[in-house]
């Protein structure tokens, strides 16, 4: 197998890492976004989870940059 057949371009790695995060499950909140926390005895709120946002995020850059690129 010649070596330019075993490589991967950082944009396919990248691709592909995207597709993943896509359907992975979030391992604090499965997907809904909050995390209940108990502020007194029978009192609970909601706390924003940090994956789900953070992946929210990294999803919502890459698609506006992945439309920028397409443009040009």
């Amino acid at each position: 197998m010649k070596r330019s057949e075993m490589e991967i371009t950082s944009t396919a790695l990248l691709a592909e890492a995207i597709a993943l995060l896509r359907v992975a499950d979030c391992p604090n909140c499965d997907g809904s976004g909050g995390i209940p926390r108990q502020v007194a005895e029978e009192q609970w709120e909601l706390e924003q989870c940090q994956w789900c946002d953070e992946l929210h995020s990294l999803l919502e850059r890459y698609t506006a940059n992945a439309e920028v690129r397409i443009e040009r």
